[in-house]
């Protein structure tokens, strides 16, 4: 009955560390993983959200630039126009 236990302890260990070697990591705090698991969803969900952040602070900085544009051909207008 040990011996039994002792196996079926080897083989899930077995099983557990190939489920874990399926997870890449693909750079950028990101991993990939080729099952449906409920461990692969999660990843999805947490690469997915990566991407929104990072196009959410790409877009605020683009607007800022924008806006700091604007800014300063507003006041060079203002500047020659006054003078």
């Amino acid at each position: 009955m040990t011996r039994l236990m002792l196996v079926f302890a080897v083989v899930l260990g077995a099983t557990v560390t190939a489920q874990a070697d399926e997870k890449v990591y693909v750079g950028e705090g990101r991993y990939a993983c080729s099952e449906d698991s409920a461990d692969c969803a999660v990843l999805k969900q947490r690469n997915e959200e990566q991407t929104r952040r990072a196009r959410d602070r790409n877009d605020y900085e683009q607007r800022s630039d924008r806006a700091e544009r604007h800014e300063r051909e507003y006041l060079r207008d203002y500047e020659s126009d006054r003078y």
